[in-house]
């Protein structure tokens, strides 16, 4: 009796256990690579209004399909193999905004350099990845036109539910302290 008990429930095991592969391959990610359509960059120049010091951050964002959808990307890769330079932006890192039905761009806005150096020119390749491994690559030249040299900041006041900018600039983006603009 217990040879034909052990019997029915190693039949049993064989059955949850095919019906669960079964599940894994036919309901898991299709074979649907990201592509990459479009590149926007920007180095922009940042002040730490507390201890004055400035930096520079690089806002970087790909235009994007995945066929599984925008929530199957999932890493994206900056690389400029010259310099020896490789940032990876994953989870909260990796900003996915979605605009309209069929318009997704995938990166962020404050990608920093260590040590508060300045992004080097040169080619930049960008790696998107997907939840099944799949990937697209595409390149940007980075060219770094911020001068060095002293710089006059304006400065932000609020009076009530008021702003004013005080001083001259050609544009100012305000950013949470978590990087959302």
């Amino acid at each position: 009796m217990p040879s034909r008990l052990k019997m029915r429930k190693y039949i049993l095991n064989k059955k949850i256990l095919s019906v669960i592969l079964f599940v894994l391959l036919f309901t898991g990610c299709s074979e649907n690579a990201p592509e990459i359509s479009q590149v926007f960059w920007q180095l922009n120049l940042f002040r730490n209004q507390d201890t004055g010091a400035e930096n520079q951050a690089l806002t970087l964002f790909v235009m994007a399909e995945d066929g599984d959808g925008s929530e199957d990307l999932e890493t994206m890769y900056i690389i400029n193999d010259k310099e020896e330079l490789f940032w990876k932006l994953t989870g909260p890192e990796l900003r996915i905004e979605k605009y309209g039905e069929n318009e997704t761009w995938v990166g962020n806005n404050c990608i920093h350099m260590l040590s508060d150096a300045t992004f080097p020119d040169g080619k930049y390749r960008i790696i998107l990845v997907d939840g099944a491994g799949d990937r697209d690559e595409t390149e940007v030249i980075l060219k770094n036109n911020i001068i060095d040299r002293e710089h006059s900041w304006p400065t932000l006041s609020r009076n009530g539910i008021d702003y004013s900018v005080n001083g001259e600039a050609d544009f100012i983006w305000c950013y949470m302290s978590d990087g959302r603009f």
